[in-house]
């Protein structure tokens, strides 16, 4: 009698992966929920003990666990494909390419850093929407002071507070990112 191998068994249970991820988990693209289910499916047969019960009803609950956990990091990445970059030139901006999210409010732009603007811009209160998106559209300080009837260190002191929700909403990430970015530029390189 032939011992049975871990090929056996991942294609003998292929039909659970197929059916589990058939019409489920859609952030992933089908390909790539088989797979990840295969994968499971193989992790499943490595760590499988007697002591868990019924290798079907194990490998279904390994199955459902990662695959939840892979399509919840598909979706997030899938909200990144969505996003606006940190360094991308601005919309409505065409004779000023180099003008950017980051110089609107005095960061410096950092490679692959992207923000969901609207939300971020949604969640500032109407003083800062409104300044931002100034300074978004090419206004001055000078200007946006004259249109909002405030001086300038009132829109500088905004600015600053947008600067801080920036950090908060972006995370450490950022701010690790930033010093790390500031270290290089330190350091000549």
């Amino acid at each position: 009698m032939r011992k049975i191998t871990e090929e056996d068994v991942i294609t003998y249970y292929l039909y659970l992966v197929l059916q589990e991820c058939k019409n489920s988990y859609k952030g992933l693209e089908l390909e790539d929920r088989i797979s990840e289910g295969m994968s499971a499916l193989l992790q499943a047969v490595r760590t499988y003990n007697i002591r868990y019960g019924f290798f079907k009803d194990y490998a279904i609950a390994q199955i459902r666990r990662i695959m939840k956990q892979k399509n919840s990091k598909a979706w997030a990445e899938k909200k990144l494909d969505s996003l606006l970059s940190f360094d991308a030139p601005l919309a409505n901006n065409a004779e000023n390419e180099s003008f950017t999210l980051a110089a609107c409010i005095g960061e410096a732009p950092r490679d692959d850093s992207v923000l969901d603007v609207k939300r971020f811009i949604n969640s500032l209160s109407v003083k800062e929407q409104q300044v931002i998106i100034m300074r978004m559209n090419g206004h001055s300080l000078q200007n946006i002071s004259t249109a909002l009837k405030t001086s300038i260190y009132s829109v500088n002191h905004i600015l600053n507070n947008v600067r801080v929700k920036l950090v908060d909403y972006y995370g450490d990430n950022f701010c690790i990112a930033r010093k790390h970015e500031k270290n290089l530029q330190g350091h000549g390189k």
